[in-house]
């Protein structure tokens, strides 16, 4: 009998272990809904690094007039830079995220590094097959919960947040703004792709947050000179940009 128990449990051992193994690589997509506006998204993990795309509608690269009949002049006036993929790489060894963003015809590579603080619930669900568990954490001073599975034992989520014993496959803050939920999950070899991807970046070029920021006010500032300058013969009215940016993809 004991040794019938000793078999049994190098059997279950052997089972998990290639069960774990055989989900680190893998595709989820995501439906991704942010104030009322739905994107699709993809995440692309292996055991080094998590590639989440982002799908956006085509950006106006030429001045037009909005649905509340004011005058919008773009950032960005090339089709092949203002309409590259947006993403989010996580560097799982360097503990780095690594996001683009786009502005006055040229593409910054921006480096950030977060730290959550999460509770872990005993409630659970199941999405898409795999058993959930509950998870919260407090980023500027809002509540998000997580579903998360430890079928796949990766510390990856959707955007920029992550950190839990397994892939995020739902999240949303209590506010009810933001709710990204996998719609598919799909277990293959993905590493070939995500670093054909990368390989397109310098990643050492990076900068931070805060000088993205710097960057982007003077762009805007530049933007704001050429067009009143231009205005300034039949217009009095001087025309501010409008310099927050809340819908970023940060």
């Amino acid at each position: 009998m004991m040794k019938f128990k000793k078999i049994s449990f190098l059997v279950l051992f052997i089972s998990s272990l290639f069960f774990s193994q055989k989900n680190k690589e893998g595709v989820i997509s995501y439906e991704q809904n942010y104030k009322g506006k739905t994107l699709n998204a993809i995440l692309l993990f292996d055991s080094n690094y998590s590639l989440y795309k982002i799908s956006t509608a085509k950006e106006h690269t030429s001045i037009y007039t909005s649905s509340d009949g004011s005058l919008v002049y773009p950032s960005n006036t090339i089709d092949s830079i203002a309409n590259k993929t947006r993403f989010i790489l996580f560097d799982n060894a360097k503990n780095y995220f690594y996001n683009n963003n786009i502005n006055g015809n040229k593409e910054h590579l921006i480096i950030d590094q977060k730290k959550f603080n999460w509770k872990v619930s005993t409630e659970e669900k199941n999405i898409l097959g795999y058993e959930c568990s509950k998870a919260t954490t407090v980023i500027g001073n809002v509540e998000y919960i997580a579903w998360f599975t430890n079928q796949i034992p990766l510390s990856y989520g959707p955007v920029k947040i992550n950190g839990l014993n397994g892939i995020i496959l739902e999240i949303s803050d209590v506010n009810g703004d933001l709710k990204i939920l996998a719609k598919n999950i799909t277990i293959q070899k993905s590493s070939a792709e995500i670093e054909n991807f990368a390989e397109n970046y310098n990643f050492n070029s990076s900068i931070t947050e805060e000088e993205y920021q710097k960057l982007f006010n003077n762009h805007l500032i530049d933007i704001e000179n050429k067009i009143n300058k231009q205005r300034e013969f039949y217009s009095k009215e001087k025309v501010i940009l409008k310099k927050e940016c809340n819908d970023c993809n940060k």
